[in-house]
């Protein structure tokens, strides 16, 4: 089990401080309020996003929570689903599992 953490984690709507929680698969577990410090947690500045697993993104990608809520790519991806994570990392993305 993966808890990563971020400033932003936008799917479907925007949120602040909380953290994915992946199985060791990569299926999305959820995504949760980060209230505390949690062990084994990773944490990430800036803004994260899920993308289904299998899914290759242009390049350039949009890089503002904005853009990525136009683009729809995480209206894409439930609960249950296998996912990456993506991060924006100045005027990139970057993966991050």
């Amino acid at each position: 089990m993966r808890r990563i953490a971020s400033h932003y984690i936008f799917w479907k709507q925007l949120y602040s401080m909380h953290y994915a929680e992946l199985s060791d698969q990569g299926v999305l577990q959820g995504i949760h309020p980060l209230r505390e410090e949690a062990p084994a947690t990773e944490f990430y500045d800036g803004l994260m996003f899920p993308v289904p697993a299998g899914v290759i993104l242009p390049s350039p990608y949009p890089v503002t929570a904005e853009q990525i809520r136009r683009s729809g790519i995480t209206g894409n991806v439930s609960s249950g689903d296998r996912v990456h994570l993506y991060r924006i990392h100045g005027n990139s993305i970057v993966l991050v599992a």
